[in-house]
């Protein structure tokens, strides 16, 4: 999803919005100001409109306006309350204004603009100030209400109020839906922020090993006195720079895959790169002519769970096959003996259990990026379901 100030589309829309409002503005004028409506008076309503949503606009998309368009804008909304004194009629005009002034007012507080925040305060704050002083006037002089009514002022106010209302509105929808585009986003890196901190530990856990087997071994290579003894330690240097050398490159290949970022991929498309990678040791059957997509975190996990898998059996005679069913990653061996299997139930009897198996990290990778998966055993092979929790953030999260 692209926000709306970005999406050229939105932007072509918002300015027939802007267009399509103001001429029911001069259009609204025209039909109630009749035979005392001049050319002149009317081009000035135009401008006088354009102006006004131009800079109620620019206030809800902008996230700092042109100190120009706030000028005019304050300058629009300030007039009525000088010219007030001389113009009865505009109390009602003020009156009407207030309901789309504190969408204005709204926007500056939600965004945290408190210079201008304080100043349309104080503005509402006058507006509702002098709307009572009118109330007051109108009170005490029925003559002028009934001028008011019989005259079609309340009605040409209330509807262009309600014009300039609407579109305000509209445009604040528009800025409230971007807002709630923000907060999902904001929320959804807070959840992966844990995923990168197991990620660390998990690529730590498996470095750890082979690297201390390394430099072990080479500490112990100056004491060998044997060549027996010199080709043994040779063989563990080359055991564990076989395990590091394969690690690294897991962790490569699971996060050098295009579309990792907010388009993502199908998981039809991650399977099949993995198969691809591995051919000598997967085989892949894709059921599902349309899946889910993925993104980020849920496609590194997905891979190094399935790089685990090739680990876990890389001695059975026997490839992996992997099929995409409804939406579940299954994985079927016929490896009757699995390190996997094991450390999976260790973690269904201790949810606390420390992190002393091979597979502990890469659990807890796939549950911290929406995923879960559960082992059963069919027949005389171990069949494995990685299935997502969730398509949401928020439901997983919640899980």
């Amino acid at each position: 999803m692209h926000s709306i100030y970005t999406n050229n589309k939105y932007k072509n829309y918002i300015t027939l919005l802007l267009f399509v409002f103001t001429a029911g503005q001069v259009a609204l004028k025209y039909v109630f100001g009749g035979n005392l409506i001049t050319p002149f008076s009317l081009l000035f309503h135009s401008i006088w409109m354009l102006l006004l949503h131009y800079g109620i606009l620019q206030v809800i998309r902008k996230e700092q306006p042109h100190k120009l368009i706030l000028v005019i804008l304050y300058t629009q909304l300030a007039t009525p309350l000088l010219l007030s004194h001389w113009l009865p009629n505009l109390y009602m005009s003020i009156v009407l204004s207030m309901p789309w002034l504190v969408i204005i007012t709204s926007r500056f507080m939600l965004h945290v603009q408190r210079v201008n925040f304080y100043i349309t305060l104080l503005i509402l704050f006058l507006y509702s100030m002098i709307s009572i002083k009118g109330f007051i006037s109108y009170y005490n002089n029925p003559e002028i209400l009934s001028i008011v009514f019989t005259g079609g002022v309340i009605y040409e106010e209330f509807f262009i109020n309600l014009n300039t209302f609407a579109f305000s509105g509209i445009l604040f929808l528009f800025y409230l839906a971007k807002i709630k585009y923000d907060i999902e986003h904001i929320g959804e890196d807070s959840w992966h922020s844990k995923w990168y901190v197991t990620l660390i530990a998990h690529l730590s856990h498996h470095l750890r090993t082979p690297l201390t087997q390394i430099t072990t071994n080479f500490d112990m290579l100056e004491y060998a006195k044997t060549d027996e003894q010199r080709d043994l330690i040779k063989s563990r240097v080359n055991k564990g720079t076989e395990e590091m050398i394969y690690t690294i490159n897991s962790f490569v290949s699971s996060s050098n895959i295009k579309n990792l970022g907010n388009e993502g991929l199908l998981i039809s498309e991650v399977l099949e790169h993995f198969s691809e990678e591995n051919k000598s040791q997967v085989s892949l059957q894709v059921n599902d002519k349309e899946s889910s997509r993925i993104r980020g975190p849920e496609i590194v996990s997905l891979l190094l769970a399935l790089y685990a898998f090739i680990e876990d059996y890389d001695d059975a005679p026997s490839k992996i096959h992997i099929e995409l069913n409804s939406g579940h990653v299954i994985i079927s061996t016929s490896n009757k003996s699995s390190v996997l299997k094991t450390s999976m139930e260790d973690q269904e009897i201790n949810q606390n259990s420390k992190p002393d198996t091979e597979f502990h990290f890469m659990l807890k990778l796939l549950k911290e990026s929406g995923w879960k998966i559960t082992s059963v055993m069919n027949g005389t092979s171990f069949q494995y379901q990685i299935s997502r929790i969730a398509n949401k953030w928020s439901k997983r999260a919640s899980l």
